[in-house]
């Protein structure tokens, strides 16, 4: 499960994603670049051998946590939106 937020982490240094508020030291970035380290987190957890079911349970928890208003979480997709996309890339990943 928690290998889907370290990919999650790892495909923002592979991308070289900027974060909004670097200066403040908050890891703040924007919609289309956490929507991209969905995906890619979720290929390099694939290749890493770790089954992507653990991926679902981990944005099923993420996406109820919202209901708490975490801040940083303001510039990531939508829960259930989320959720959804995330199943769809984990179908299309399976599927190659």
């Amino acid at each position: 499960m928690y290998a889907a937020l370290i990919g999650h982490e790892i495909a923002h240094h592979i991308k070289k994603h900027k974060s909004a508020d670097a200066l403040m030291n908050k890891m703040l970035f924007d919609y289309d670049q956490e929507t991209e380290a969905d995906e890619l987190g979720l290929q390099l957890m694939y290749q890493a051998g770790y089954p992507l079911d653990g991926a679902i349970v981990f944005y099923q928890k993420l996406s109820q946590s919202r209901g708490h208003h975490v801040s940083f979480l303001s510039t990531h997709p939508r829960g259930e939106e989320r959720l959804e996309h995330i199943k769809a890339v984990i179908f299309s990943i399976i599927q190659k």
